[in-house]
């Protein structure tokens, strides 16, 4: 299982927004199939009565998805970026970027993680760096710094402008490529590689931290603001002062 988060700076707040999140999930393993604004989720999900739903989804909504993981979306008004967010997930890393593209092109994304491998008798309580979480991730957390490395990183403008398109490119990772306009880092060849191949994954995970700088992740610096983020410029209205 993994979780996947998805930052970006233009708004998800309102019907249109909500309505488009959800025709691009049309089909996908992040398709709803309950929704409600809280737990537990029982109001069935569908297309044909997708009023109902976006009354959810301009309160903030959780969701079911057809994986039988769990999705949701945040809104900040303090901070830049909204948040997509899913929990125990199962979709290959191929279809996380395959969807990532389609909300790229309608909201454009600053920083997406996919991470968190979960199989077994494995439990979150067990990972290293737990406080240093990407689960959830979400402004309040990305403009203090980079929680740690996730197993699948796509990075947007913002990110490509601070550790350099060419930079990511040539990190010590599995596979490193351009997709669109965005840049996509895979740190291992399989997304088990956590659990069963830890000492391996996390050595990786410290080199491509090394390799992009230590000052922009928040594990290198426990306890502190990094010294290195993107200059994030609002582009969804500011809240009224």
């Amino acid at each position: 299982m993994m979780d996947l988060s998805i930052l970006t700076r233009s708004s998800l707040c309102g019907r249109d927004a909500g309505q488009a999140v959800f025709e691009s999930m049309k089909g996908t393993p992040f398709e709803p199939v309950k929704i409600e604004e809280y737990e537990p989720i029982r109001t069935r999900f569908s297309y044909e009565e997708i009023d109902a739903a976006l009354d959810i989804w301009v309160e903030k909504p959780y969701w079911k998805t057809v994986t039988k993981g769990l999705g949701g979306v945040s809104f900040s008004k303090i901070y830049p970026h909204d948040c997509l967010f899913f929990w125990d997930l199962k979709a290959t890393p191929v279809e996380v970027l395959s969807w990532v593209r389609i909300l790229n092109q309608m909201f454009p994304v600053d920083f997406a993680s996919y991470s968190a491998v979960v199989t077994g008798d494995v439990k979150r309580s067990d990972y290293r760096d737990t406080v240093y979480s990407l689960s959830m991730l979400n402004s309040r957390a990305i403009v203090r710094g980079v929680p740690t490395m996730p197993w699948l990183t796509i990075c947007g403008e913002p990110y490509i402008d601070m550790w350099g398109r060419e930079n990511l490119l040539s990190a010590p990772v599995a596979k490193a490529e351009e997709v669109d306009d965005l840049v996509v880092l895979q740190l291992t060849e399989e997304m088990s590689d956590l659990v069963k191949r830890p000492d391996y994954f996390w050595d990786v995970r410290n080199q491509v931290i090394e390799h992009l700088g230590a000052e922009s992740f928040q594990v290198s610096n426990p306890g502190k603001v990094v010294d290195k983020i993107p200059e994030f410029e609002w582009v969804k209205p500011k809240p009224e002062q």
